[in-house]
């Protein structure tokens, strides 16, 4: 559920967040507190991101990428409709260090153009955790792949540290059919999700996560199962992307 916070290892918890307008259920019920906790976090995570990327503006409406995606912000031109977006942050002791975007597209794929790591946080592997823990999700969720565009010089660590690799032929022709995201100069790069045995914690058996019914989206409704994984310990040195 969006605003509900799940443990990880060493007192580091996941949490799911986005902008919930008044009357909107598409996360279910949502009371005063968490809404207004989850808008907190959504302002801490905008800086986050802009402290670590480029401005990015639509070059036809002016309009800023990065905030329209972290509050999932609507729009009548499909490529900046960013409604199902939502917001994965890795917490310790109440500060979020670290936040991704992800977007998912039914069962064959799901997006994450942006991810981030507080300043001084970087090189301790708490990107690592992260994505620990988004994979796990999207593999309890029967998506197959996540996609993720990266700039050149960082492709390698994605391959090497994070097991990515280039867009197959295949993958290339089905992604045409879905409104996902990509930047000038960026090469895509796909993951497959595999059973995850990296994560160490338990899921709240039988928790739902609702996302945004959208055109040619089956997956409105997805079901987290309850499952205890653990996480291994690595030595890659995480990064953001730039």
């Amino acid at each position: 559920m969006v605003g509900v916070s799940y443990k990880l290892d060493d007192s580091y918890t996941w949490t799911l967040i986005r902008r919930m307008d008044k009357g909107d259920n598409a996360a279910g019920p949502m009371d005063y507190y968490t809404r207004t906790e989850c808008y907190s976090k959504l302002a801490i995570v905008l800086s986050l991101m802009k402290q670590s990327f480029e401005p990015i503006t639509d070059r036809h409406t002016k309009i800023d990428v990065i905030q329209s995606i972290v509050y999932n912000c609507g729009s009548n031109y499909t490529r900046l409709n960013f409604t199902r977006f939502y917001t994965v942050v890795l917490e310790k002791d109440g500060e979020i260090i670290s936040a991704a975007s992800l977007r998912i597209h039914g069962t064959k794929l799901a997006e994450m153009p942006f991810i981030a790591t507080n300043a001084i946080h970087r090189r301790k592997g708490m990107c690592r955790k992260l994505m620990s823990a988004i994979e796990a999700v999207l593999h309890s969720l029967n998506v197959g792949y996540l996609i993720i565009p990266s700039v050149r010089r960082k492709a390698k660590t994605w391959e090497e540290g994070y097991n990515f690799s280039r867009l197959t032929g295949e993958m290339k022709k089905h992604i045409m059919y879905y409104n996902t995201l990509t930047f000038h100069d960026s090469i895509r790069l796909q993951k497959a999700i595999t059973p995850p045995d990296y994560v160490r914690g338990t899921f709240t058996n039988k928790m739902i996560v609702n996302i945004n019914r959208a055109p040619n989206n089956t997956l409105s409704r997805l079901r987290i199962t309850r499952s205890s994984l653990k996480i291994k310990d690595y030595k890659i040195t995480p990064f953001i992307m730039r």
